[in-house]
């Protein structure tokens, strides 16, 4: 929950117009974070490989369209 409470505010303070690099990182990693805390929950790997792939995607593509 407070992964996903974190993924809200970092949107709030995105659309106040404080787009930081440390902003887009909260936005980027929280909701990643959320999904690998549930998947390891439940002991669902197959879960947790795709979890870090997505993990590993939306890093990047935050890195190259928000911080480049």
């Amino acid at each position: 929950i407070v992964c996903i409470l974190i993924y809200f505010a970092g949107w709030a303070i995105y659309y106040l117009g404080i787009a930081t690099p440390l902003v887009i990182l909260l936005m980027t990693v929280s909701p990643c974070v959320a999904l690998l805390l549930f998947a390891l929950d439940r002991q669902n790997l197959p879960a947790v490989v795709c979890a870090l792939g997505f993990t590993i995607c939306h890093l990047i593509f935050a890195i190259v369209n928000f911080m480049m």
